[in-house]
């Protein structure tokens, strides 16, 4: 058994180990889960935003939204952060953009809008 880093919980891997008991996790159900999510905010706000209405959405069950989220905080937290960075990937594709910063802004704010609902 190895030692434990300062920090580390007992029997909990280090960042970047490789050899994790198990099948790899599945990046379709990944995907699956922060869509769903995001979708399910955007449509019912946070009083729909529970771990088993995602996981029914994505399709897949329960404890593998726990597996990959340690709360519905943390999901939360993830979802909101993947659809603010698609957005920003989204409006960096322009090439040429020669506006003003505000209208910038505004463009990011209009694709995150419509990538939301």
């Amino acid at each position: 058994m190895t030692a434990d880093l300062p920090g580390q919980r007992r029997g909990v891997a280090r960042a970047g180990a490789t050899n994790r008991p198990g099948r790899p996790r599945s990046h379709v159900a990944d995907r699956a889960i922060l869509d769903a999510a995001v979708d399910l905010l955007c449509k019912g706000g946070l009083e729909a935003f529970t771990i088993d209405a995602v996981a029914a959405a994505a399709g897949v069950s329960r404890p593998t939204v726990y597996r990959r989220y340690h709360d519905k905080e943390a999901l939360l937290h993830y979802a909101v952060s993947d659809a603010f960075e698609a957005a920003m990937q989204e409006s960096e594709f322009i090439d040429g953009f020669d506006e003003d910063p505000r209208e910038r802004v505004l463009l990011l704010l209009g694709n995150t809008v419509r990538m939301l609902t």
